[in-house]
């Protein structure tokens, strides 16, 4: 178990630590990774656990926010390079990893459900080699609730009286999450890395992580959350299918954020062979589609995807899916004739279309719309397949069959 003192505002109810306590309960001393079917594939020792959680009510929240200013509070801002920018560094002679992320455009965060923070040179370690930052983890109780509530409705399939439960088990082993991602590093290591955080691996690792740690009704709240937020939480969809050693070891083994870019080009180019391209082209697709740009796109496969994950808007028309990953918010629009597997969904939503093959072949009606201009021919395949199709209210929609 994780021993780490909890603090809560005077008005937070005390369910919240009795669910804390719980929580660390899962976390042994060490970190420990896993395949999908619990296999430890990797086990690094942690320096140190979280020294404390604040448990606090909106108000005591952003007063801590307020108090922290500059002073690195994980994660307000960060980078979230494309697929084309990990692909595009060089695997021999010298990479300037700061160059790298300095070239991409600064993103904000949402930061108000929570956030980690590392407080420094005030450590009462007696060995400050062993231990030279104090880490912290501040959760909005307020906010946890109201998100709560906001998500019922959008998950059928899990008891409402459960769901804020479950969503702040995610919050918390988010964050947790963050500090396990850093507690092998030294605090002038850690300042460095802040100041050019990578939103990809790092929230998309704590996600990943969080996941490990979730039963499958659980891993549907998460996969909910992601469509709300940007495209680096939802790395963890992809993550879940990938090679992830060499990347993890950058954190707890050789302990080296710079090669950390390299280590994400060999993951996005790994067993599936991802790269960012594919989203663009209509064709053959067999890779694991994100929403990488963050404005979503159409994508026609005339054999099958390897696997569709969470993103934000488009269709995505294909005979065959082998994984449907991710929850898809209802201007996405996936209309296929065979899903292998459907990992974070209970009840497909109306917007993920399973049609019979003897009703309407999917591939046939591709082959036969050859047409170069990709929006003429998503438009004379839904007409074929019995979809009528707005182009500017795509979640707008009626099967005429």
């Amino acid at each position: 178990m994780m021993d780490c003192e909890i603090q809560l505002s005077r008005n937070i109810s005390k369910r919240f630590e009795k669910r804390t306590r719980q929580i660390l309960s899962l976390f042994g001393p060490n970190i420990k990774y896993g395949d999908q079917n619990g296999k430890v594939i990797r086990e690094y020792k942690l320096r140190f656990p979280v020294n404390k959680i604040f448990l606090l009510n909106e108000s005591e929240f952003n007063e801590s926010k307020r108090e922290s200013g500059s002073d690195y509070e994980l994660l307000k801002t960060g980078y979230e390079p494309s697929p084309e920018s990990y692909q595009r560094i060089p695997t021999t002679g010298d990479f300037n990893w700061k160059s790298f992320y300095q070239k991409e455009k600064e993103r904000p965060l949402d930061t108000s459900l929570a956030y980690w923070r590392p407080i420094f040179g005030r450590s009462s370690s007696m060995m400050p080699y062993e231990r030279d930052f104090d880490s912290f983890v501040y959760v909005c109780i307020d906010s946890v609730i109201k998100t709560a509530r906001s998500l019922r409705k959008r998950l059928p399939e899990i008891d409402s009286r459960f769901i804020e439960g479950i969503l702040f088990k995610i919050v918390l082993i988010h964050e947790i999450g963050h500090h396990y991602t850093f507690a092998n590093f030294k605090s002038e290591e850690v300042k460095e890395i802040m100041r050019l955080p990578d939103l990809n691996i790092l929230e998309g690792l704590a996600n990943w992580q969080t996941n490990m740690f979730l039963t499958k009704e659980e891993k549907w709240v998460q996969a909910e959350m992601a469509i709300d937020q940007r495209p680096s939480y939802r790395h963890y969809l992809y993550f879940k299918h990938c090679e992830m050693s060499a990347l993890l070891d950058c954190f707890f083994s050789i302990m080296d954020y710079s090669k950390a870019p390299l280590a994400m080009k060999h993951v996005i180019g790994g067993q599936h062979n991802l790269n960012g391209f594919m989203m663009a082209v209509g064709g053959k697709y067999d890779g694991i589609a994100m929403d990488w740009s963050d404005k979503g796109g159409s994508i026609i496969a005339e054999d099958g995807m390897k696997g569709l994950a969470t993103m934000r808007k488009g269709f995505f028309i294909t005979p065959r899916i082998e994984f449907l990953i991710g929850r898809f918010p209802k201007d996405t629009i996936v209309i296929t004739n065979e899903i292998v597997n459907i990992f974070d969904y209970g009840i497909l939503p109306q917007n993920v279309m399973v049609i019979s093959k003897d009703q309407k072949d999917i591939k046939k009606i591709i082959q036969k719309n050859k047409s170069e201009n990709l929006e003429i021919r998503l438009n004379s395949i839904l007409d074929e397949i019995g979809i009528e199709y707005d182009p500017v209210k795509t979640a707008q929609y009626s099967n005429s069959k």
